[in-house]
């Protein structure tokens, strides 16, 4: 009895350890627009089957890092953001009614035809890289 209680000391807690592991993924990566980080954005992981969990993250000047993912089937979407433009109620621009393309680009400045938006991924335990490379025929 006095040899099993040393040795149940020191498995118990080493169980635990193991047991304990983190089952979770991190994906890090770039997101550039015609060969430029983007200033400034928003990343989107959504399960693509029943198994894993939305999340998502800011891209600040071309670079993300999204965390705590658990292994999955996923569909990511990257879109640029720019920041907001504060205008008094009296500002001649509020005057008149945007068109559909004025209030798309308030949300994302891109041209309408970026390609390379989506992609899916497997993600598996520990770390991965996914860059996102957007093209355009348009010139912004």
């Amino acid at each position: 009895m006095n040899r099993i209680l040393p040795l149940n000391l020191v498995m118990i807690p080493l169980l635990v350890l193991l047991g304990c592991g983190r089952s979770e993924g991190t994906v890090t990566g770039t997101v550039t627009f015609q060969g430029q980080p983007i200033d400034q954005g928003l990343i989107t992981f959504s399960p693509a089957g029943n198994e894993g969990s939305a999340a998502g993250d800011e891209i600040v000047q071309g670079k993300y890092s999204v965390t705590g993912l658990k292994p999955a089937k996923y569909h990511v979407t990257v879109e640029a953001t720019k920041p907001p433009k504060f205008t008094s109620p009296n500002d001649p621009a509020n005057a008149r009614a945007k068109t559909d393309e004025e209030i798309r680009a308030q949300h994302d400045p891109l041209p309408a035809d970026t390609t390379g938006k989506e992609q899916d991924l497997d993600v598996k335990v520990g770390a991965q890289t996914l860059d996102f490379k957007l093209e355009s025929k348009s010139k912004k």
